[in-house]
């Protein structure tokens, strides 16, 4: 009923009626053909239906890449379930992907695509499944490939209400951290790691050119991928929106400063903030060794963030999962925790102490900063030890993650 609460005032009041009436009568039909596919209908063995936020990304789209390129494609009808069809149909032209509608111009789901759903053999996706517990499918496989896994906490006692058969994690220390997490049974989860882990091990070309690019005559590039504060979400549950918006900065002047730094230790900071972040009003043009960048930015030049992530030479972070996936590079990292007690108090950790599981620079005030980025610059590594350590327990070591899912699957 969203899409009727935002469009309200589209409508006249016999408009507004009719659309009602269909809206009513679609979800009739909807839930008979759901509930008569699944006593009667059949699956198709071998369609496969992939999912991610935002359209074609994350480990949905590495493990859909890796199986066309592999010929998996021979074998397995590939259909990808998608907000904007026409702009991944331009996007990925060549493909033999079918792409299908996600919502239609009233917010539903499609009943062509809601067909195509309901019997393929395996639902693929990196957010969740479009069925709710009760609406389980005799014979089909919900593979909930998940988007990463770090230190946040739910703070709610609530019991996942998602569909899924199984879900990924990135090695065995997140198998009883995601059981906490959603409340569930550990038997749900396998802990081989996630398929654009790939992207990590294989270097791009494409990436060597964008970092020669923001590099210009400096020597390192670091990233900084802060979680989300002050979410632009439109939900209110994520308690976020009470931390301070931008972590260790609090004004302008600190990015003059740093930026500064920057220019002396021969550094560039690309910025990447989380698709949830609201706007954080910074002028990053004034800066000379600070870049802000977004998904356009990076996949403008033909490559992902993943992609991206191999051509670093350090990470800053925080609470945010990117600093598992990161162990992979066997690179510094750094975490910033000014906020650390209010984050705790607000969201709440999955580990008694999560301070453990951060095998790099804690960085509580501005020159804490200054300190990595001049390790970095010097190619100093203090960290590299307790890394690997935590490592172990943590990422699952493979020189092949699509390959790993692939078996886990069945296929």
């Amino acid at each position: 009923m969203g899409y009727l609460r935002n469009h309200r005032q589209d409508y006249s009041t016999v408009e507004y009626g009719c659309l009602l009436v269909y809206k009513a009568l679609r979800k009739s039909i909807e839930y008979l053909y759901m509930k008569w596919q699944r006593m009667v209908g059949r699956i198709n063995e071998y369609d496969i239906v992939f999912m991610s936020n935002p359209d074609y990304s994350d480990n949905a789209r590495a493990l859909s890449e890796f199986m066309v390129e592999n010929g998996y494609d021979a074998t397995y009808r590939m259909f990808w379930l998608v907000r904007d069809v026409n702009g991944c149909k331009k996007r990925y032209k060549g493909s033999d992907i079918m792409f299908l509608p996600r919502y239609d111009k009233y917010g539903d789901f499609p009943l062509h695509s809601l067909k195509t759903c309901m019997r393929a053999h395996y639902l693929v996706s990196t957010h969740g499944s479009p069925w709710h517990k009760g609406d389980a499918i005799k014979g089909q496989i919900d593979f909930l490939l998940w988007h990463g896994c770090g230190y946040k906490d739910k703070n709610t006692d609530k019991v996942c209400d998602d569909r899924f058969d199984k879900c990924l994690v990135p090695g065995p220390l997140f198998v009883k951290t995601k059981s906490r997490y959603w409340r569930i049974s550990e038997d749900f989860f396998i802990p081989i790691g996630y398929p654009r882990y790939d992207w990590l091990l294989k270097r791009s070309h494409g990436a060597d050119l964008y970092r020669e690019r923001l590099l210009g005559k400096n020597r390192k590039l670091v990233i900084w991928m802060p979680t989300f504060r002050n979410t632009s979400h439109k939900s209110n549950a994520f308690a976020e929106n009470s931390i301070a918006q931008f972590p260790l900065m609090p004004d302008e002047s600190s990015w003059t400063t740093l930026d500064q730094r920057c220019q002396e230790l021969g550094v560039v900071i690309v910025l990447k903030l989380h698709p949830l972040q609201r706007e954080y009003k910074i002028r990053f043009e004034t800066f000379r060794n600070i870049v802000n960048i977004g998904n356009n930015d990076i996949e403008a030049c033909g490559i992902n963030l993943y992609e991206f992530l191999a051509v670093t030479d350090g990470l800053v972070t925080d609470y945010s999962s990117v600093s598992f996936d990161y162990l992979i590079l066997d690179r510094p990292i750094a975490y910033t925790l000014d906020d650390y007690d209010a984050y705790k108090s607000a969201r709440g950790f999955v580990f008694d102490n999560p301070l453990e599981y951060m095998p790099g620079h804690h960085l509580y005030k501005l020159m804490d900063m200054f300190s990595f980025l001049e390790c970095v610059s010097k190619g100093d590594d203090p960290y590299q030890i307790r890394r690997n350590e935590i490592k172990k327990e943590a990422i699952h070591e493979s020189r092949h993650y699509c390959m790993d899912v692939v078996k886990a699957m069945n296929l």
